[in-house]
């Protein structure tokens, strides 16, 4: 047949496991495996999109400050300049 004989092995204790041949502790069933993959996969992608979330959030906070750096209250953009220059004199 071609195929090794631990290979063989393998797909044999599968088989028993789905059928339930073996108690629980003797490993996941084939549909059990296949949806632990997609849990897996689904929280891989969940962990990037929160990634990108907060690297974004990130990025928009920095921006306001920034902003707000810019142009303070009341408007005079000189008096902003000097606040700008204050605020990163002291690191």
């Amino acid at each position: 047949m071609g195929v090794s004989h631990s290979c063989l092995d393998g797909w044999v204790r599968q088989a028993r496991i789905d059928q339930g041949k073996l108690p629980a502790s003797a490993g996941l069933t084939t549909e059990e495996l296949r949806e632990l993959a997609v849990l897996r996969r689904e929280n891989r992608r969940l962990k990037e999109e929160l990634d990108i979330v907060k690297r974004a959030a990130a990025l928009f906070a920095r921006d306001n400050i920034l902003a707000k750096m810019k142009y303070p209250p009341g408007g005079n953009l000189e008096a902003g300049k000097d606040l700008q220059y204050q605020r990163y004199a002291s690191f």
